[in-house]
């Protein structure tokens, strides 16, 4: 009786099967048509070409194996007949092939040799261009070269937005969506890629001929736990797969939509998609796909504890196929049947199978991988030959070549040798007249220190000690008291011989010295300012200093600044009628100032007043000039007049 039910259910298995062939063979009427139109013109090549271009656009529709037979055989006619465009039809056909029969490298070398001539720049070339983008894209994501893949697909994406092509914008946001979908934490990172391809096919009628796109939004949906959402969607990619008519998305969204009706209870409506899906499977892929979608059949009877089918589905394949990779794959859920069904004999029965089964396919599959390591050595040796060959060429030419950059390089390194020895000699040349020069600058400049001292140790010896004693004597010199003409002249006397002194004592001051500070030029206004302040009772006269950094100065600069400085306070008590007149010397390493303020009338406004004292701010403005510096006469803040003297740009405080 068991015997008798197992065969009944894989005689049902079997009619379900029969009548998805059936099925689908009315689904693809146009590819049966092909192929029948192609056995009528099998004697006319042209024609026989132009039919495998057009059965080439529904390859996907094809088994890899019927595939390939008619990709080659459309190659050999292109090449015999075809035009350039025919060629390269013929190539994405076959490359296609390849690519579904997992001859990886072969694919996408002609890939690669195709993409390399295309620029989607041009229009001619933009669909070719697309059209093998995509099926690179497509073989890096089916062998998980997800770094290749990100980078092709946002090339596509990018491309085919600037020049505005629908069809591969959806297909980029369906590939970006996959992409995601292998690596997000949640399903609604990959379910806005799906969402933006999805309505872009919805916006055109023309436009909505990729059923995946509605799979993948499904299969998001139901991760999400939105199952009403994800039914609606793989109920619309499997009407939209059927009118399309390609069967490899078909069998993908039957897939889909049996993970989403077991997850919602429906089990009959899960094994009717599946059985679909299996069949179609058959029909257009690989052995190996086929027997996983066996397997994946027993394994769902196990989940949904309907253990009879797996044992009778597992049981028939098995007495099928003699593929020991096959046979592994039947024999696990056959086992997990019989353990979970508790018929412990046949359990243990089909582990000793299995173990016997996982030998013969581990013996044979290393006995492949042999044979295949064997041919790519003789491969690798051949190549290795013809790269041999093109490195004793390349070390021919190299030593011919190495011996002329050699030669050339001796010559350079001659002429550059020359070069550098009268550039040398040019340079010593240079540097002993410029050593001779500096000597004599160097004795000049001592001669003239010497000459300096000799001068102020002479006029302060000499005329310093006459106009002392001038003044001395002036001061036992009587005059009338009733002449007030001499009187006059005798107090001029004695101002000019005070004056006579004063400027002798600050000619002397600079000149002995070889360079003077900040603080010593500060030091000399303040003796000044004591001096003239008993002229000037009604003006306080301050000197203020604010020096981090003593700047040091050149005896004629230190002497110009205090002429300026003298003449400025000068300048200040004789016009502006000022109360206060504030001196403030500053100085830092990076800038130095020197600032005279008043509180007087201010400014000169008219003819009159500029003349006055004309001469005084000549005196300033040329010293100044002399010295590089800059002098300035702003009004205060309040009333009066503000002369301020600061070094010019790029300043030089010694010599």
């Amino acid at each position: 009786m068991r015997f008798l039910y197992q065969l009944l259910q894989s005689a049902g298995f079997c009619l379900l099967l029969l009548y998805a062939d059936i099925t689908l063979w009315a689904q693809t009427p146009g590819l049966d048509s092909l192929k029948l139109l192609m056995n009528k013109e099998a004697g006319n090549k042209k024609q026989v070409l132009a039919v495998l271009q057009l059965i080439a656009n529904e390859q996907y529709s094809l088994h890899i194996d019927t595939a390939m037979k008619y990709a080659l055989q459309a190659q050999q006619l292109a090449q015999e007949l075809g035009t350039e465009t025919d060629k390269e039809n013929a190539a994405y056909f076959l490359a296609t092939a390849y690519w579904r029969a997992e001859y990886n490298d072969t694919a996408l070398g002609m890939i690669n040799k195709n993409l390399e001539k295309l620029n989607p720049a041009n229009i001619a070339e933009r669909a070719s261009y697309f059209k093998w983008l995509v099926l690179r894209l497509r073989l890096f994501t089916t062998n998980a070269m997800l770094h290749e893949a990100g980078v092709d697909v946002y090339r596509l994406m990018a491309e085919a937005e600037k020049y505005n092509d629908t069809t591969n914008r959806i297909i980029a946001y369906n590939s970006v969506g996959l992409l995601k979908r292998r690596s997000e934490k949640s399903p609604g990172e990959s379910l806005s890629w799906f969402l933006k391809a999805a309505r872009l096919a919805e916006s055109n009628p023309k436009f909505d001929n990729y059923p995946i796109v509605y799979g993948n939004l499904a299969r998001a949906y139901f991760k999400m736990g939105k199952n009403d959402s994800a039914t609606w969607y793989v109920d619309k990619a499997l009407t939209n797969a059927r009118a399309t008519g390609n069967l490899s998305f078909l069998q993908t969204i039957l897939s889909i939509q049996t993970d989403i009706l077991s997850g919602v209870g429906n089990y009959e409506g899960a094994e009717k998609a599946l059985r679909e899906s299996i069949a179609l499977s058959n029909s257009v892929s690989a052995d190996t796909l086929f027997a996983d979608d066996i397997q994946r059949l027993a394994r769902f009877y196990n989940v949904t504890k309907q253990y009879d089918k797996t044992i009778a589905i597992c049981t028939k394949y098995l007495a099928l196929d003699t593929v020991p990779e096959y046979q592994v794959m039947y024999l696990e859920p056959l086992a997990e049947a019989y353990k979970a069904s508790g018929q412990q004999q046949l359990y243990v029965q089909t582990m000793e199978e299995l173990l016997v089964a996982k030998e013969l396919f581990y013996k044979a599959d290393f006995a492949k991988t042999s044979l295949e390591m064997e041919a790519r050595y003789e491969a690798q040796k051949k190549e290795n030959t013809i790269i041999q060959q093109k490195l004793d060429l390349y070390r021919k030419d190299l030593v011919f070549y190495g011996l002329l950059a050699f030669l050339l390089i001796v010559f350079i390194i001659a002429v550059m040798s020359f070069y550098n020895y009268k550039k040398r000699e040019k340079l010593k040349l240079q540097l002993l007249i410029q050593r001779e020069k500096d000597a004599s600058l160097l004795a000049v400049t001592q001669a003239q220190e010497n000459e300096r001292k000799r001068i102020a140790t002479d006029l302060h010896d000499n005329l310093g000690a006459y106009a002392a004693s001038v003044v001395s004597n002036l001061e036992f010199i009587k005059t009338e008291q009733d002449n007030e003409q001499s009187k006059t002249a005798m107090q001029q006397l004695r101002h000019n011989s005070l004056s006579i002194v004063a400027q002798l004592s600050d000619t002397i001051w600079v000149l002995k010295k070889d360079a003077l500070s900040l603080t010593a030029i500060s030091d000399r206004v303040k003796v000044f300012a004591r001096r003239i302040q008993p002229s000037f009772p009604d003006t306080e006269i301050q000197v203020a200093e604010d020096i981090v950094f003593d700047q040091q100065f050149s005896p004629a600069q230190a002497y110009d600044l205090f002429q300026m400085v003298q003449e400025a306070v000068t300048n200040a008590l004789k016009h502006s009628r000022a109360r206060h007149v504030d001196i403030f010397l500053e100085g830092n390493e990076q800038y130095w100032k020197v600032q005279v303020a008043d509180d007087g009338v201010g400014m000169p406004v008219t003819p009159v007043e500029k003349a006055e004292g004309g001469n005084g701010l000549a005196h300033i403005q040329a010293r100044a000039h002399e010295a590089g510096w800059q002098v300035k006469w702003q009004a205060g803040v309040d009333a009066g007049t503000v002369v301020l003297i600061t070094p010019g740009t790029g300043f030089n405080t010694t010599n």
